[in-house]
């Protein structure tokens, strides 16, 4: 089982994703994070995103 919380990604929310892969949990990360957290998303840069990414792949990967 895979897993990631928001708070694992330095935001204050208790949202706790899981999944059988890692693609499944960050589908279901990103299905929050555009519902609750969208007026975060929207200030972040492409770049920023891109990073993020990497960082969900990194800390999901470390479970």
């Amino acid at each position: 089982m895979k897993e990631l919380s928001c708070s694992e990604m330095g935001i204050d929310c208790p949202f706790h994703a899981e999944g059988e892969t890692a693609d499944e949990v960050k589908a279901k990360l990103l299905e929050h994070a555009a519902a609750v957290h969208a007026d975060m998303l929207a200030g972040m840069t492409d770049e920023q995103k891109a990073e993020m990414m990497a960082t969900m792949d990194e800390k999901i990967a470390a479970h």
